[in-house]
């Protein structure tokens, strides 16, 4: 009786390690940031992933969007640079921060629920931070105007 738990058990756990992978290009596309003050842009580069701030919401009231903290504008402003696919579909890279230009090691996942799960850290991720993103399904102005 024992060895065919056991055994029930060793399959079980051999099926789930050979499950499927996830789909490496669900990440691509427009994605809320979890305070929903800007759209980011994931998308297929020559470096594998890159990711660009495709929409505002906080602009200044003269219209023009915010700076980064060398005063370029956010606006197509590149914030992931490099990001590689592994065997599980998780993506690894880097993120810039545009208000320190801290740059943090990230994974990029879509959740069973659809979010865009982003895991940043430096040195080791058991220390880092966990943020989810929506997808966005609104329209975007050249100029980076957030239109739902």
């Amino acid at each position: 009786m024992i060895r065919r738990i056991a055994a029930a058990v060793l399959v079980a756990l051999l099926a789930s390690g050979t499950a499927q992978a996830a789909d490496p290009t669900a990440v691509m596309g427009d994605w809320w940031t979890q305070d929903r003050d800007g759209i980011v842009r994931i998308y297929a580069c020559p470096a594998g992933l890159c990711g660009l701030v495709s929409g505002v919401t906080n602009f200044a009231p003269d219209g023009t969007p915010p700076k980064d903290l060398h005063g370029r504008s956010r606006c197509h402003l590149q914030i992931i640079p490099d990001g590689k696919v592994d065997d599980e579909g998780v993506w690894d890279g880097h993120i810039i921060n545009p208000d320190d230009d801290k740059r943090y090691t990230i994974t990029l996942r879509v959740d069973e629920d659809g979010r865009l799960r982003m895991r940043g850290y430096i040195g080791i991720p058991l220390l880092g931070k966990t943020v989810f993103w929506t997808r966005f399904n609104g329209h975007l102005t050249p100029d980076c105007h957030v239109r739902n």
